[in-house]
């Protein structure tokens, strides 16, 4: 039945390679069916209905059956350069026992980990773009990082990657995909996957990238399950933008206000003051303070909005 919720697949294969065979593919969703999910018409003539050689594939990167995917999309491959030419993978950190070696930061002093004998420990989290998700922090004193490097279960990063600024998301996405700013002093494990940079500048435009609408829906095409894998990020190809530095500008401004947004949690490991408190809004009264407060927050989510549309438009055109 075309009408069952998980889906249904069915193909004609033949065991041999025909370079000059063109295959029909489609996807027959439940309300292009009838009452007994059989389809209205067959072929469905909808939008990801193709007729293409298998040779459309060759350029993807394990070359997945992603037929539906645009002209454009695919061409990007052709450049032949990816995320893979920027950026650096050594596995992740396991602490194997985050019981004993993981606190959050309101559990210790702040001295401990301002002296980094605990530091910043991303574990991915809720759907989150551009910054924050980080409120944990991993024991990285000499006894700990020991134990990190003798314990069967454990592993530590190699030392060339402590520290380093770089790029984090959560391993399992069932929302949506977010990548995020890992800021310089912290470190990571599976939950919060990270890649770091042979060139830190390329950071942010990295991120804008990825951030952006079709490297998204490139990478749910890619990885259509609620895993990200780092070589599927890795696979994603890199456009020829006429404008690097707009971009940069773009990611940063919105990471600073990404940034803002999330130190304004109350865990957040940055966290100071309430907003509400704070002096930018004050104002004679609980009601006008609040006032301010609300257009403040409604000014910021109209900037995110505005430049992530600009960002979305300039890895579309």
């Amino acid at each position: 039945s075309m009408g069952i919720s998980f889906g249904t697949v069915a193909f004609v294969v033949v065991n041999q390679h025909i370079p000059a065979l063109t295959a029909s593919y489609q996807c027959i969703r439940y309300y292009e069916t009838d009452a007994d999910a059989v389809p209205n018409a067959f072929p469905t003539l909808n939008e990801k209905f193709r007729k293409i050689p298998s040779s459309r594939f060759e350029n993807i990167p394990g070359k997945p059956i992603t037929y539906w995917m645009s002209d454009a999309m695919l061409a990007a491959w052709k450049n032949g350069a990816t995320v893979r030419d920027l950026t650096i993978s050594d596995g992740q950190n396991k602490t194997g026992d985050n019981g004993k070696y993981l606190r959050f930061h309101w559990e210790l002093d702040r001295e401990k980990f301002s002296s980094r004998k605990w530091i910043p420990y991303a574990k991915g989290g809720a759907w989150r773009r551009w910054s924050g998700n980080v409120d944990a922090l991993v024991n990285w004193t000499d006894p700990a990082r020991d134990h990190f490097r003798r314990d069967k279960i454990a592993r530590l990063i190699p030392e060339r990657l402590w520290y380093h600024p770089g790029m984090t998301w959560s391993f399992i996405s069932t929302k949506n995909i977010g990548f995020r700013y890992l800021a310089e002093g912290g470190t990571f494990d599976v939950g919060g996957s990270s890649l770091f940079f042979s060139n830190e500048d390329e950071i942010e435009e990295t991120i804008a990238l990825l951030n952006s609408k079709p490297a998204i829906d490139t990478l749910k095409a890619l990885n259509p399950t609620i895993s990200l894998q780092v070589r599927d990020v890795q696979s994603i190809p890199l456009p020829k933008l006429e404008d690097k530095n707009a971009v940069k500008i773009t990611a940063k401004r919105l990471i600073g206000l990404s940034s803002d947004d999330w130190e304004n949690e109350e865990t957040a490991i940055h966290f100071t003051t309430l907003p509400l408190l704070q002096p930018d809004h004050r104002a004679e009264t609980l009601e006008a303070t609040f006032t301010n407060l609300r257009a403040h927050w409604q000014g910021m989510t109209e900037e995110m909005q505005q430049l992530e549309e600009e960002n979305n438009r300039i890895f579309i055109d």
